[in-house]
């Protein structure tokens, strides 16, 4: 996982699919640690897109309340400083994101966003769920 340049060593990936009434829901968490284990970095997103397409090409960083299928909605970082156990969390709240299906389960994703107040992040990772 790369945040900002930074590697990180991928320490969750968390994978849930569902299904509604318009589509099928996709809900990612992945989270990477620091080299020197005194930071977590994690990403979650949610996308909603059509029944039984697969999940791969790019998509829009969208408000939850502008969403439609094919949109990328949900989108937060959280910054935990493991010795203090201080944590923030920032909505990234526009941007695009690219999705590579590798295989079934696994994708390679890359996202550049900008952040609620101030400042902008890119994010990387591949992962088998």
């Amino acid at each position: 996982m790369v945040v900002d340049g930074e590697t990180l060593n991928l320490s969750v990936a968390q994978l849930l699919i569902s299904s509604d009434f318009e589509g099928d829901n996709y809900q990612f968490q992945v989270a990477g640690l620091s080299a020197d284990c005194g930071q977590l970095q994690s990403l979650s997103f949610f996308a909603e897109i059509p029944t039984d397409s697969d999940f791969d090409g790019s998509y829009n960083i969208v408000d939850f309340f502008d969403a439609e299928l094919n949109d990328v909605t949900g989108v937060n970082t959280t910054t935990t400083t493991i010795a203090s156990g201080a944590q923030s969390l920032v909505e990234i709240n526009s941007g695009t994101m690219t999705v590579d299906k590798l295989a079934d389960r696994e994708y390679d994703i890359e996202m550049t966003g900008n952040l609620t107040g101030e400042g902008s992040i890119s994010v990387s990772f591949r992962s088998e769920f």
